[in-house]
């Protein structure tokens, strides 16, 4: 009886690449890496592939110090749904793998359920959530991005550095990014979009 293929998924080798130039080494050297346990070899052939197990692209990621979803395509896929060319465009150029540390980084801010955080702020608004979900996804969408890039004017103007100390705030647009990615509250599947990617289905 044949061994039971192995779970792969997808790998986008522009991203890869560009996490290896980040971070100054290349496969080769991943190959060289305990903690990797593949080869070069080995890691070249998935690559070619466009596919690699999780586990695989997760020990990567993590060496790489960028989040395994970028490089596995995510962030972005929704960006063609808003129908400004500007905020595609801007959206777009956040796409970078310097922008997306691996997740254990943001775990901070992943306490804090995004459906929670949006809601508060319509609360304090006189609006309910309920209002919110019976607009329609697009018009959802476009309501979040409008207010995470007001917040983020602001927060921009009044602050030059993060809390970690670093110049010109970095991870500002990220949520942005993420709102941008796709309708973070799916009200129609049932889904609820948590920081740091994490989706929980409401029953």
């Amino acid at each position: 009886m044949g061994n039971k293929e192995t779970l792969k998924i997808p790998v986008i080798r522009e991203r890869f690449e560009e996490a290896l130039m980040l971070r100054k080494t290349s496969i080769r050297k991943l190959g060289d890496i305990s903690e990797i346990e593949r080869t070069e070899k080995t890691i070249r052939r998935y690559l070619s592939k466009g596919e690699m197990p999780p586990d695989l692209l997760d020990r990567i990621g993590k060496y790489l110090n960028v989040d395994p979803e970028y490089l596995s395509g995510g962030y972005g896929r929704g960006l063609d749904k808003i129908e400004d060319k500007y905020t595609r465009t801007v959206l777009r150029s956040q796409l970078k793998a310097e922008r997306f540390p691996y997740p254990y980084l943001k775990s901070e801010q992943m306490k804090l359920g995004y459906e929670e955080y949006f809601e508060h702020i319509l609360i304090m608004h006189d609006i309910s959530m309920n209002q919110f979900l019976n607009l329609p996804s697009g018009q959802r969408q476009e309501l979040q991005l409008e207010i995470e890039r007001a917040i983020a004017s602001v927060i921009s103007k009044h602050f030059k550095c993060d809390a970690r100390g670093r110049e010109g705030l970095p991870d500002l647009q990220y949520l942005e990014v993420m709102i941008g990615n796709d309708d973070p509250i799916d009200n129609e599947n049932g889904i609820t979009w948590r920081a740091g990617g994490e989706a929980d289905r409401r029953d």
